[in-house]
């Protein structure tokens, strides 16, 4: 299965990634590795509200809600989907 990088408001409930890039605005990007989220770390979508709104991001044990703006302003290198492989073992709302 190939890899890409998309935003983090682009991908679908139950995609997994590692965060490629975080935004270039210091206030964000400090406020988001305060709540464990920063380069390196593997993710996965849990959820997502309509009309844009807000992420449910799981990011180790962490779950955490982000806005659809800042998601978009996330660069994450896509692995394929949550169930297969790692993740699902380390996360219970994956079974």
């Amino acid at each position: 299965m190939g890899m890409s990088v998309v935003s983090m408001a682009d991908m679908a409930p139950g995609e997994q990634g590692t965060i490629y890039q975080m935004p270039n605005d210091n206030e964000a990007r400090n406020r988001l590795e305060q709540m464990g989220l920063r380069c390196g770390v593997a993710v996965g979508i849990r959820n997502r509200m309509p009309m844009r709104g807000p992420l449910l991001v799981c990011a180790g044990r962490t779950e955490v809600a982000i806005g659809n703006d800042l998601a978009a302003d996330i660069k994450v290198l896509v692995a394929g989907q949550c169930g297969h492989g790692s993740m699902r073992k380390r996360h219970r709302w994956f079974r």
